[in-house]
């Protein structure tokens, strides 16, 4: 089953699972497999021994026997019925799947199994307050919302059948299930009555990485002097929040400091430099043996989060394995940050300034 587009939103009533899929869907020219999507799946005859929870009304003598149900009892068929709807959806969505649209799914499969199938930016949770779900569980219009409401009251006791029922609804709306949603590991919305429909889907969005598809694409170029991007990257370094760098950089790239293969590499998105990162023979140490660096590496702030470091230094490395380099360098006051990308702390380094960073190498071998 080929899950690469399917994004899965998962959490508790009343969070606005279903509407934020349905938005996603007619935003992103996909598929919407909204609330109880698996019971399209019901109309073909289910196995009682396999679905028994689904096949619920075996076991009762009429539908009034289902609204008697004790929390205790509500609870295990809830819990059973959702792990029945898990294989009924996975069915579903390895029919409608890997056709080159997004499938946005409220789903019934356990954040177990999601974990399982798909990758963890492929998983939302959205929660509402437990006490949301109880008190407003009859405000929908569903059909079978109130078809059960009608039961409970044609009970001998009315309001003794609807407290037992919102007991039920209280179970599994748990603030103890709230709990393990909220801290699964995965990206959570919560429920705000002063934040607009297309503010949630924003944030499904970015949890879900969307966001990323409707930008335009970040590409890293090899910049060369007297060049129109040249001219470009030093009013962008003139302009950057790096204070420590920027001038001296800028001075750098006017004087036209950088000799035989020394360069700088930009990231380009719609035409603007949004990053840069250069290769040189020597930075702020007195070392002359160690090289080449990887250095001024830089991106923009709206534009972090994206891994556009990481494609500048690749980028910069490619260019010294072409060069016949063995190995880059950078240096770093930071630890945990450049071992992301392959880099292993080698000793501290004392800088021109007198101060202690610490020095980083990569074998280029398998760049």
């Amino acid at each position: 089953m080929d899950l690469t587009d399917v994004y899965f939103i998962k959490g508790t009533a009343y969070a606005g699972k279903s509407t934020t899929v349905i938005r996603l869907a007619e935003k992103h020219n996909g598929i919407a497999c909204r609330e109880n999507y698996h019971e399209e799946l019901m109309d073909e005859t289910l196995d009682p021994e396999e679905f028994p929870c689904l096949c619920y009304t075996r076991d009762l003598k009429d539908w009034h026997d289902f609204v008697r149900r004790t929390p205790d009892e509500y609870e295990a068929w809830v819990d059973g019925a959702a792990a029945e709807c898990e294989k009924l959806e996975l069915k579903i969505l390895d029919r409608i799947t890997g056709k080159g649209k997004p499938v946005f799914v409220d789903t019934n499969i356990s954040l177990e199994t999601l974990g399982r199938i798909t990758d963890r930016h492929h998983v939302l949770v959205m929660l509402a307050d437990p006490e949301i779900s109880v008190r407003r569980f009859f405000e929908r219009p569903d059909r079978e919302k109130q078809f059960l409401y009608r039961l409970m009251k044609e009970e001998p006791d009315p309001e003794k059948s609807l407290e037992n029922f919102r007991e039920c609804l209280k179970r599994i709306n748990s603030p103890e299930r709230y709990e393990r949603f909220l801290h699964s590991g995965y990206p959570v919305i919560s429920r705000d009555e002063n934040r607009t429909i297309e503010e949630t889907v924003a944030l499904a969005e970015k949890a879900f990485g969307l966001e990323e598809k409707n930008r335009p694409p970040v590409i890293v170029r090899k910049i060369d002097p007297d060049t129109p991007m040249y001219e470009l990257l030093i009013r962008f370094v003139e302009s950057c929040s790096w204070d420590d760098a920027r001038e001296h950089i800028a001075q750098m790239l006017r004087n036209r400091e950088l000799t035989d293969w020394e360069t700088m590499f930009a990231a380009v998105s719609d035409g603007n430099i949004v990053g840069m990162a250069s290769v040189m023979k020597t930075d702020y140490y007195p070392i002359p043996e160690v090289f080449p660096w990887v250095s001024c590496i830089f991106v923009t702030e709206e534009f972090r989060g994206r891994r556009i470091s990481g494609e500048l230094i690749a980028c910069a490395n490619r260019y010294l394995k072409q060069l016949g380099f063995a190995r880059s360098y950078i240096p770093s006051e930071f630890s945990g940050l450049y071992e992301h990308y392959g880099y292993e702390y080698l000793r501290d380094i004392v800088n021109y300034g007198g101060g202690t960073d610490r020095l980083y190498a990569k074998d280029l071998s398998d760049v």
